[in-house]
């Protein structure tokens, strides 16, 4: 009886503790809470496309998905993909979210071929290899998740100067394709010992931003098979980010 009394007393705890913390993390202390505003409305057909791209923190620990005006041409997705390459007007625009370039500065995409089956493949010049090697999975994971918005996308093979590198700088095979599988900012429970089997949530922690904004970061844990995914999602948001 009295453990379930101090469950419960630790369960009530940290629902006050959330319901206190996520008005701190949108606003600086003195200022009222105040939602997010709504995100800007889709173009007007022929106008552009409202494109999610991924981003990584200025600190290389996970990706962050912004929205950003994509012109809608017959090369779309070249469109989107060069979004991601560091150029200084777009590191000025990331700064103040706190948020960095994917691709290194220089990197050109030489090729794209998207088929009605097979992976699809973007080739690249040297320079894209050129990334920090610790930041690998977030650069790989980045281009995949922002071309799996694409619905013709399902897995991706990456290429440099017409050829499939042996490794990648971090060590990753690049024989293999990646996908379909877009795990954002993955974290593996420490229990989870069969890999073939496991459950997948998706939760979101608020990241405040240089300039007071808000953003929300999405992390998706690999959990122990289990039926009730909503209350696993529950758990796994209450006990905050690793």
């Amino acid at each position: 009886m009295h453990r379930t009394i101090s469950r419960f007393l630790a369960l009530f705890l940290l629902l006050l503790a959330l319901a206190i913390c996520l008005p701190g993390c949108a606003d600086p202390p003195g200022e009222p809470f105040s939602l997010p505003t709504e995100p800007p409305l889709p173009p007007e057909p022929g106008d552009g496309y409202l494109g999610t791209l991924y981003y990584p923190d200025n600190e290389l620990r996970f990706l962050v998905p912004v929205q950003r005006a994509i012109p809608e041409t017959e090369t779309v997705v070249r469109n989107t993909l060069e979004q991601l390459v560091e150029t200084p007007q777009l590191e000025k625009e990331l700064k103040p979210l706190g948020l960095v370039p994917l691709l290194p500065e220089k990197t050109v995409i030489l090729g794209i071929h998207i088929g009605e089956t097979g992976p699809a493949r973007v080739d690249f010049n040297s320079p894209f290899l050129q990334y920090d090697p610790s930041a690998e999975r977030l650069v790989l994971g980045g281009l995949l998740c922002t071309l799996r918005q694409f619905p013709q996308v399902e897995q991706l093979k990456i290429m440099v100067e017409g050829d499939s590198p042996e490794k990648f700088p971090g060590g990753t095979p690049g024989a293999i394709p990646l996908g379909p599988e877009c795990l954002l900012n993955l974290e593996v429970d420490d229990a989870l010992d069969d890999y073939l089997n496991y459950t997948a949530v998706t939760i979101y922690f608020c990241l405040p931003t240089p300039q007071g904004r808000t953003l929300y970061v999405p992390v998706t844990r690999a959990l122990q098979p289990v039926e009730e995914h909503r209350v696993a999602a529950l758990k796994e948001l209450l006990d905050g980010p690793r």
